[in-house]
């Protein structure tokens, strides 16, 4: 059996238009040592007939492995890649979204080099795959080489980029790490708390995946179950160890559920409660340092935050 040092998991549903680029991206680049397990979520559309079709060859290979399931989203999904990868570290990619050319040369790079637990890169935003390489990296943090998380931690919660797909993980990692079941933003729920435990990361300072902006993803659409989900959240975090990077995630946490009172103006969401919540947090100067300047406006000035925000919400619903 092949001893794969990588395996790339990918989730399948109603991607019809951009399955196609997103294996090409991937099949064009691939090494030896790299399996790439494709979940079919029970998506309803032709995006598995299209794999089949146009990938065949690939399907035909120890290193491709297709497996289909009922529809129950991506956190079961990435858990069923999980189960079945053969690889010693494991990645995500979303399925409307691409590999950057240099992608396993430099994670396979750092593999070898440094034997770390997390390796982290960066990304670009993209709407068409022709206008991918015009685009502008910004790095979401300033490091470069290998850092013990605990160092670095703060930081890390502070930016509060939690998609999966940005970094490579030791396998081992997700035994103790399972993704949740048909809630949304399962990687907010999962992948922070990764980031509590003591290990090392490698951080690449370039962009290695094209991040697709789909205004049809789940991501984009936002309804009441999703500021429930966020809010369940919210009050889960006050059983974890209290720490500097628990209150930043939880203040952040706090204004994504503002964000929402305000898009959906449903009475519904407890926005209050979360807000007095949030109000018995010590305003400490380790904390404040930490804190990006929206989040620090609604940890100091919360009513204040949402009413620009409400305003800031008009003002683009009426561009629109």
């Amino acid at each position: 059996m092949m001893n794969y040092k990588i395996s790339i998991i990918i989730p399948i549903y109603n991607v019809e238009e951009y399955i196609e680029e997103c294996l090409n991206s991937i099949f064009l680049q691939l090494h030896d040592f790299v399996e790439i397990i494709v979940i079919n979520d029970g998506t309803p559309d032709n995006s598995v007939a299209i794999i089949k079709s146009k990938f065949h060859e690939w399907l035909e290979k120890d290193q491709v492995v297709l497996i289909n399931q009922e529809n129950l989203g991506p956190g079961a999904a990435r858990n069923t890649g999980v189960a079945v990868a053969r690889g010693q570290y494991l990645g995500f990619l979303d399925s409307d979204d691409v590999l950057l050319p240099n992608f396993f040369k430099e994670v396979i790079k750092s593999i070898d080099e440094k034997k770390t637990d997390i390796i982290e890169f960066g990304y670009t935003r993209f709407s068409s795959i022709d206008d991918i390489g015009s685009k502008t990296f910004c790095p979401l943090l300033p490091f470069e080489g290998q850092y013990n998380l605990a160092k670095i931690r703060n930081d890390i919660f502070a930016v509060g980029a939690w998609f999966p797909w940005i970094r490579v993980y030791k396998s081992e990692i997700f035994n103790k790490h399972k993704f949740p079941v048909n809630l949304f933003y399962e990687d907010l729920l999962t992948i922070p708390f990764i980031f509590l435990m003591d290990l090392k990361i490698d951080f690449i300072k370039q962009p290695l995946v094209g991040y697709r902006f789909n205004p049809n993803s789940t991501t984009a659409l936002h309804d009441k179950s999703h500021a429930l989900t966020m809010s369940d959240f919210y009050y889960s975090l006050d059983k974890a160890e209290e720490s500097i990077a628990i209150q930043i995630l939880k203040i952040k946490t706090a204004r994504s559920i503002a964000y929402f009172y305000n898009e959906l103006s449903d009475a519904d969401i407890p926005i209050l409660e979360v807000l007095r919540n949030i109000n018995k947090i010590p305003k400490k100067l380790e904390l404040l340092i930490h804190l990006k300047l929206p989040d620090l406006v609604f940890f100091l000035t919360p009513k204040l935050y949402m009413v620009l925000d409400k305003i800031r919400l008009r003002k683009r619903d009426s561009l629109q």
